[in-house]
């Protein structure tokens, strides 16, 4: 966490109604928060919180889990978050969920830029968290043109490349989101074709449940 004149400035939305974190003002350090699991991401990992949260508090918020996704955030804003603004310092964590890129592929950011980026942020996070596993997420279905959802199975392709088999997993969840032409499925968005209805959170979670418990141990 950053201090500014002795004041903790904390961006992040916690999944528990009461923060366990501490601040000692006397020397401006906080106390390991026993959070088990971080998100990172853009608004699909922000709206959790409002969109999916009856899915969350059933599975997630026991686990203290700390959800630091910003709407609309590219990737290099997540690389900011953990580089810059010490989202994760203080915390204790088994398993960091990151899903990114999003916004960036809507910008037509390069593939390879992206894979770049999201290569730096998850180096990012294991230089800060060593001994935790980072769960990576493929890009979801979006009903955006045909070009574009192309160019998301390139980075989505990327990604798994970055999976080691040990603690950094690539989890693609195309074919849970998508049907055979590779068109969101409606019931599991919202009207705008890019963000989850609650159902598309229920999806998420039923989707990378077995990976996720796997990695939380």
């Amino acid at each position: 966490m950053k201090f500014i004149d002795g004041i903790a400035v904390f961006c992040i939305i916690c999944g528990i109604a009461d923060a366990k974190c501490i601040i000692s003002k006397e020397n401006d350090k906080v106390a390991p928060w026993p959070s088990k699991v971080v998100w990172i991401g853009d608004s699909l990992t922000a709206y959790w919180m409002n969109t999916g949260r009856a899915v969350w508090d059933r599975h997630y918020a026991a686990l203290e889990s700390v959800n630091t996704g910003i709407s609309g955030a590219p990737s290099t804003l997540n690389i900011q978050q953990v580089e810059r603004d010490g989202i994760l310092d203080g915390l204790n964590s088994s398993v960091v969920v990151i899903m990114t890129g999003g916004n960036d592929l809507k910008q037509l950011h390069l593939p390879g830029t992206i894979i770049a980026n999201v290569t730096t942020l998850v180096g990012l996070v294991k230089e800060k968290l060593p001994a935790a596993n980072v769960l990576l997420l493929g890009l979801l279905p979006a009903d955006l043109p045909d070009l574009v959802i192309e160019i998301g199975k390139v980075i989505n392709a990327g990604y798994a490349r970055l999976d080691n088999g040990n603690d950094i997993r690539f989890l693609d969840m195309t074919r849970q989101f998508a049907d055979a032409n590779d068109r969101p499925l409606p019931e599991l968005y919202t009207s705008d074709g890019v963000h989850l209805s609650s159902l598309g959170y229920d999806r998420w979670q039923a989707t990378m449940n077995p990976l996720f418990q796997e990695l939380l141990g």
